[in-house]
Order: structure tokens, then C-alpha cells, then sequence
């Protein structure tokens, strides 16, 4: 098992999710994968991520009882015509056999993309931009969910899911990402 650190943010302040844990780290080499994934049709790297999150995740997932993926709002999604966290979220339930309930988590608000946004925009941007729709609320109950996503980059987007969640019943929320950017 990996030994598990802390960066000085959460150190400062603890974030809501028991655990996160990303396959990769993000760098130069990452992006070029990563991003034509996102924004540019390169859904072939799906089975690729979906391999690496349940290899990095195997040891979450006898406590997880409901996959769900970190949702886009319906405009950002009409332009980009898929939800990459919910191509994985789909692909790691069927891999894992494990509840997959994508709609959820849904995003209430649309938001500024958070790529050129400093970690204080970045919370402020997400923040009350999520629901859990009325319907869900007795199947969240008590659950422990694995949050999926593509990048954790200042925690503000993960941290704000959470959140949501736990307010809505969730027992606790853990986090699987395809990648995280490691501040200096």
C-alpha cells in the first residue's frame, strides 16, 4: 500500500472526502493524454483510464456502494457532447460491478472552465453549484461514494461535490481521478 500524504493545503484544511487517489500525476506527458481525452474525441483512451483507476482504486472498492461521476452543466455538455468523469464512472462500475447512478450529482449552476483560475476563483466558482436531485435522496442515504473525475487540480471542484453529497445523506464520499497536479 502506498504511504499516503497531505499537501500544506489540506494540512491546513482537512478536506470533507475520507480519500483520494490519483493514478497519475499531472504533467506534460499526462496532458497529452489527458486532454485530447477531454476536450478533442479521444474516447479510445477510456478502457486505457478506466484500467489505471481500478488498478489504483482495487482496495476502495469493497466499502463503495455507488459510483458517480463529477457532472458537467447541460450547456458545457450540449458543447463538448460527453462527460469524460462519466465515460469512466461507467466503465469502472461495469469493471468493478459496482452501482453506477451518473445523473445523481448534477451541476445546478453553470460555472467558468477552472483552467486559467487561481485556487480561490476556483472555490469561489463551484461554490452551491451542485445538487442531488430530490429522487436520489433515499438511495444516497447512508452510502459510501466513489467520486470519479479526470483531473483534482486545487480540490475546489472534489471538495464541492463532497460536500453536496455529504449534506445530502452520503456516509461518506471517497475520490478516484485519472490524474492529479501536485502543487510546488
Amino acid at each position: 500500500m502506498q504511504k499516503q500524504t497531505l499537501c500544506g493545503d489540506c494540512i491546513k484544511q482537512k478536506p470533507k472526502f475520507k480519500q483520494a487517489r490519483a493514478s497519475l500525476i499531472y504533467t506534460d506527458s499526462s496532458k497529452k493524454l489527458i486532454l485530447p481525452y477531454k476536450h478533442g474525441d479521444a474516447l479510445h483512451f477510456t478502457p486505457l483510464f478506466t484500467n489505471w483507476l481500478f488498478h489504483t482504486g482495487k482496495d476502495f472498492f469493497p466499502e463503495i456502494d455507488i459510483i458517480v461521476p463529477v457532472p458537467l452543466h447541460w450547456t458545457r455538455l450540449i458543447k463538448r457532447r460527453y462527460n469524460q468523469a462519466a465515460l469512466l464512472s461507467l466503465a469502472l462500475s461495469k469493471k468493478t460491478k459496482l452501482s453506477h447512478l451518473p445523473t445523481l450529482l448534477k451541476r445546478r449552476k453553470m460555472t467558468k472552465s477552472q483552467g486559467q483560475l487561481s485556487s480561490l476563483q476556483r472555490l469561489r466558482n463551484v461554490q452551491n453549484a451542485f445538487t442531488v436531485p430530490s429522487k436520489y435522496l433515499q438511495r444516497l442515504n447512508q452510502q459510501h461514494v466513489l467520486l470519479i473525475d479526470d483531473v483534482y487540480t486545487s480540490g475546489a471542484t472534489i471538495n464541492a461535490c463532497t460536500y453536496t453529497l455529504l449534506k445530502n445523506g452520503a456516509k461518506t464520499v471517497s475520490v478516484l481521478t485519472v490524474a492529479r497536479v501536485i502543487k510546488n
